[in-house]
């Protein structure tokens, strides 16, 4: 759970929390009134987006990267205090118990407690779990996998939303069931999580890099939230083949631009783990020259029972909401705004592609040919 200012969780926070927030980190009063009318709370402020900021509240581009800056240091702030939140409560256990052992004494001398080896051994595992994660930074957009390595254990940031489009969304799945899946299955289902998040990130004109091996929750693994736990790759064509989807899943005019955004897998050395892990990594580039008035549909790959045959779900558009991929509830209003994530992604864009290695940026050969 995230805490913020005022020692609640963020979820937890109401529309006045919020308000207060806001007010300690600058934001400007009308903007304040303007988010508190429409019901602002902390859930909301979680999921906010920086193009929501703008067009349903009229911010500024200022304030607007202010509030997804901060609100995005809470969000790390908190993953970095959840661990020693858990050696503090320990620390807490174990004093209480040292408490208890001394108030058993009698004329007879302390009673000798013996101690728990489980317990021992289990509060040594914890700690040294929590004490040997340490944070590292995730591969830049456009850099080739091979240049690159992770630690096994070492924690990448918290998953990311839309913030100034070229600051890539980041989305993690552990893939470690599908990993164990036949072929067929496992490619069905990394292409179905591909071309859904990179539809988001399409529409949404927001570079985006999609994580296998990299833990999406805790739940009781005894991993935490971005954790590398890498996948083990035996054929790296496996994945790189899923790419054959692409063609069905994407409408016949749009395929060959979402095959230009969604780029191949890079495959990223998992070191000090199993000698064939890898983090698989999915970048997205939706360059304006590509995306520029369009709308991406998709419809996902899946097989239905014991089937070998692929099958593809009813069409949808899918947008990014915070930290997770929807639907479009509103496809006419989400339309509308073409025109503006347009604008916004020409301008954020070109001194981006220019400084970006690895990157062929279609729109920096079409300036240069206009200017010849």
């Amino acid at each position: 759970m995230m805490e913020g200012h005022n020692c609640q969780p963020v979820e937890k926070w109401k529309e006045c929390d919020v308000s207060s927030w806001l007010k300690s980190i600058g934001v400007k009063e009308n903007y304040i009134k303007k988010m508190t009318e429409e019901e602002v709370s902390g859930q909301v402020l979680l999921k906010l987006t920086e193009i929501y900021l703008k067009l349903e509240i009229g911010m500024k581009s200022g304030q607007a990267y202010l509030i997804i800056q901060k609100r995005n240091e809470l969000i790390e702030s908190s993953r970095v205090q959840e661990p020693q939140k858990a050696l503090k409560k320990r620390k807490g256990v174990d004093e209480k118990e040292q408490q208890s052992i001394g108030s058993h004494d009698t004329d007879a001398g302390p009673t000798q407690v013996p101690p728990d080896p489980e317990n021992k051994s289990h509060q040594e595992q914890s700690v040294s779990v929590l004490s040997t994660k340490t944070d590292c930074k995730p591969r830049p957009v456009g850099k080739k996998g091979s240049e690159c390595t992770y630690l096994r254990h070492s924690v990448l940031p918290p998953e990311s939303g839309v913030s100034d489009l070229i600051t890539p969304c980041r989305e993690y799945k552990s893939l470690a069931k599908a990993a164990t899946l036949s072929h067929q299955k496992l490619q069905v289902k990394f292409a179905k999580e591909v071309f859904k998040f990179g539809s988001a990130c399409m529409n949404m004109r927001s570079n985006g890099t999609i994580h296998f091996g990299v833990m999406d929750s805790k739940g009781n693994t005894g991993c935490v939230h971005g954790e590398v736990i890498g996948v083990p790759v035996k054929e790296k064509a496996i994945y790189i083949d899923a790419f054959k989807y692409i063609k069905k899943c994407f409408s016949e005019q749009n395929s060959e631009h979402a095959r230009r955004c969604i780029h191949e897998p890079e495959f990223i050395k998992v070191g000090n783990g199993p000698e064939d892990h890898y983090v698989i990594e999915v970048d997205i580039v939706p360059e304006i020259s590509i995306v520029r008035d369009k709308l991406f549909s998709v419809r996902l790959p899946y097989l239905k029972g014991t089937s070998k045959k692929v099958q593809f779900e009813m069409e949808k558009f899918y947008e990014r909401i915070g930290t997770e991929t929807a639907s479009v509830s509103n496809l006419n209003r989400f339309y509308q705004c073409i025109k503006d994530r347009d604008a916004w992604r020409e301008k954020a864009e070109l001194p981006w592609l220019i400084n970006t290695p690895n990157i062929v940026p279609c729109q920096i050969n079409c300036v240069f040919l206009t200017n010849l």
